[in-house]
């Protein structure tokens, strides 16, 4: 059968759902092919209306739960290699949580993570998205959340800042050189940024 009508006859019959999430959802996060995160991302949806028709028991959720930490655990460790790997796991994972309302040590230990983690902002505001409906059930998250929110919107600031000291910079460099030749400028402007200490090529 295919994992369409396997889905699909999941709507109707619970009996073999246990054994579709052990086989399927978690070796699609386990083996690492995040490419597939749509599907698992909808899995996870199924897993939750299941949960809840079947009284969430035990032996549905906490399967799920400790295979998406597990791939969060791996992603984490590789999170500079591969950050959309990492990306995508987290999302799975917020889902997860805010679906079953489960596992709360570990999502307030990965919040923590994310706020620490100084090179993905894109991923905390996403993340901080994903799980704002927590704070509503969830007051002691309330502070977490307000620092990673504080922390991104400084981050964005910061940003526009450089960007716009850099422009600033690079039309007093144009001014300098204007009456030069091209070598001329290419010269200066190089002895300009490394006396500046900037060493990376103007973009």
């Amino acid at each position: 059968m295919s994992l369409k009508l396997t889905l699909l006859s999941l709507r109707e019959d619970c009996s073999n759902f246990d054994e579709v999430v052990e086989k399927t959802l978690a070796s699609t996060l386990i083996q690492a092919n995040i490419d597939k995160h749509n599907l698992a991302t909808g899995l996870i949806d199924l897993c939750g209306a299941v949960a809840r028709k079947k009284g969430w028991q035990e032996a549905i959720v906490e399967p799920l739960l400790r295979n998406l930490q597990s791939a969060v655990r791996h992603f984490q460790g590789q999170r500079q290699k591969k950050p959309t790997d990492y990306f995508a796991v987290v999302n799975l994972y917020s889902v997860f949580y805010t679906t079953v309302q489960k596992g709360d040590e570990f999502m307030h230990t990965l919040l923590e993570s994310l706020l620490k983690d100084k090179d993905n902002e894109h991923l905390l505001s996403t993340t901080v998205n994903l799980v704002k409906p927590i704070i509503q059930w969830k007051p002691a998250f309330n502070d977490i959340v307000e620092r990673i929110e504080a922390d991104a919107a400084m981050r964005e600031y910061d940003t526009a800042d450089d960007a716009a000291t850099q422009s600033k910079f690079l039309d007093q460099l144009l001014q300098e050189t204007a009456g030069m030749n091209d070598a001329e400028a290419n010269d200066y402007m190089e002895a300009k940024m490394a006396q500046l200490g900037l060493t990376d090529d103007l973009p």
